[in-house]
């Protein structure tokens, strides 16, 4: 996050950030949206142990490859024992989840890890990992197993939006090549 977050006095449950380098620290609402929605989840990590942690769409308000680093830090919790619950509709961070459980049995494995920087408590087994969808076909909802195959979990409701978005794209370049 580019620096640390400091109690405004020491006995206060209130927290600011001090920027590395910076002079002067922050209040939370003046920091970008990073650090203020890790920023207390890291800090009350790193002060309590947790059997069970529950994080309501982890990824949001992340650039790509913080998303990446939080579906990481998600991997690192579970490897240290704590059952890790998510919710998400961002398919880079469920992706990079299904990356991660099909290391586990990956031939190349060693290789893949040394490339990509990656260490045994970044591997998911998927054995230990479940995933559910919430479809609502009537104005109900109805939650559903969420299929997982060898390229780990397979959202139907967001594979089915990815692909209408490519199609759309599809369309709209080839529109534009007939029209050169």
């Amino acid at each position: 996050m580019g620096g640390r977050f400091e109690r405004t006095k020491p006995d206060s449950t209130l927290f600011q950030f001090q920027p590395d380098g910076g002079i002067t620290p922050m209040p939370l609402h003046a920091a970008s949206s990073l650090v203020s929605e890790l920023g207390p989840l890291a800090e009350v990590l790193s002060r309590t142990q947790f059997s069970t942690i529950i994080i309501e769409e982890p990824e949001a308000h992340l650039h790509l490859e913080a998303q990446m680093a939080m579906a990481r830090a998600c991997a690192r919790l579970v490897s240290s024992g704590v059952r890790v619950v998510v919710t998400t509709h961002s398919d880079t961070f469920l992706q990079y989840l299904n990356n991660l459980m099909m290391l586990h049995d990956h031939p190349r494995r060693e290789e893949f890890m040394r490339r990509w920087d990656l260490s045994e408590e970044d591997v998911i087994d998927p054995a230990n990992a479940l995933g559910y969808e919430f479809e609502c076909p009537d104005g109900s909802t109805v939650v559903k197993d969420m299929t997982k195959g060898a390229a780990g979990f397979e959202p139907a409701t967001m594979n089915s939006l990815l692909r209408d978005l490519t199609l759309m794209t599809r369309d709209l370049l080839a529109d534009q090549d007939d029209e050169e």
